[in-house]
């Protein structure tokens, strides 16, 4: 069924109106902020928990951001050594706090394999100058 050109323009304004209407109706609008919102939005960020691992976690985090390669496998294999000596120094605090026997074997543990893990990361770089990989 053909609609005539003046109905469907008019259908058309109709709707484009409607549409108009209803993104200026004050329901549309987002709500003011209150006062305290307002202020809350504008201070610093609350500071993260500080744990017995903060410190070992921020060491990690840092490395991990600023190592780089010549490629995505040279970067990837600069990166995960901190983030395997981040598990270490996680698993030290464990160590050092810790008097439950599962955990302190878990982290002895990962202690063990993060080492390999490192050494076999150190090896292959070292047998991978940078760019000849």
């Amino acid at each position: 069924m053909l609609i005539p050109t003046f109905t469907r323009t008019s259908l058309l304004v109709a709707g484009c109106s409607a549409l108009v209407l209803a993104a200026c109706s004050p329901s549309a609008e987002p709500p003011a902020n209150t006062e305290a919102e307002a202020s809350a939005q504008t201070q610093e960020p609350m500071a993260m928990a500080q744990t017995p691992f903060s410190a070992a976690e921020a060491k990690m985090h840092e490395a991990m951001m600023s190592a780089m390669g010549a490629d995505a496998g040279e970067t990837w294999a600069r990166k995960m050594i901190p983030h395997h000596q981040g598990a270490l120094d996680m698993a030290q605090v464990v160590l050092r706090e810790s008097q439950d026997a599962d955990i302190r074997r878990m982290a002895q543990k990962t202690i063990e394999m993060q080492t390999a893990d490192i050494a076999e990361l150190r090896a292959w770089l070292d047998s991978h100058p940078a760019g000849a990989a």
